[in-house]
């Protein structure tokens, strides 16, 4: 009779037993039994009792992460231009005061929020201010408050097309976080090693 040696627990026992006493691995998956397209997958080179995952990336998880560098992108282009806006907003409340200085802390502010931990909330708070500014440039140039100027509109409609692209961008990028993530394999299952490898038979009863 033939002993084997478990390559995942290490315990010998003989070949005739169909499972490993101690861990439970079939004797059929390292005793030639397996089949030969799984034997030509291992490594030639493994040693005993290593195992090894070899998956090959698809083109699908490839084109995955194209897209989430291209949305990792687009975040930060879209952040910057706020946060130059915030800065001239700073910059022309030392001049013109008003409200400019709160309209520049909350454009920075979220910005970074949104930008750093890819934050949806803020990026919609953002979208929000940004809408509000554009009611009130409008409402401003309609009843004459400002002078007509073609670049005050080409400003407005950046600010809007850029903040609607930072909460699709904070969108998409926790989705992909999502679908991408794979909990970790649950530990194998060990008996003590003072446990015995075979049960003792129970005594008869006369």
């Amino acid at each position: 009779m033939k002993s084997t040696k478990c390559p995942q627990c290490g315990l010998v026992y003989w070949t005739t037993a169909p499972n490993c006493k101690r861990c439970g691995l079939p004797t059929a998956d390292y005793e030639g039994e397996r089949p030969v397209a799984e034997m030509q997958d291992q490594p030639s080179g493994d040693a005993p009792g290593e195992t090894h995952c070899y998956a090959p990336q698809s083109t699908a998880t490839i084109g995955d992460e194209v897209r989430e560098e291209q949305l990792l992108r687009n975040l930060k282009r879209d952040a910057r231009l706020f946060y130059f806006i915030g800065g001239l907003q700073a910059l022309a409340w030392f001049v013109i005061g008003n409200l400019l200085i709160v309209d520049a802390v909350f454009n920075i502010g979220l910005t970074f929020v949104a930008h750093k931990f890819k934050s949806r909330v803020a990026a919609i708070f953002l979208l929000a201010l940004t809408l509000l500014s554009v009611m009130v440039g409008v409402t401003m140039l309609v009843m004459g408050g400002i002078k007509f100027n073609p670049f005050i509109p080409l400003v407005l409609i950046g600010r809007l097309l850029a903040s609607g692209r930072m909460v699709y961008s904070t969108f998409m990028l926790k989705k992909y976080a999502v679908e991408t993530f794979v909990p970790p394999p649950p530990p194998p299952m060990f008996q003590p090693e003072g446990a015995p490898q075979w049960a003792a038979p129970a005594a008869s009863t006369q």
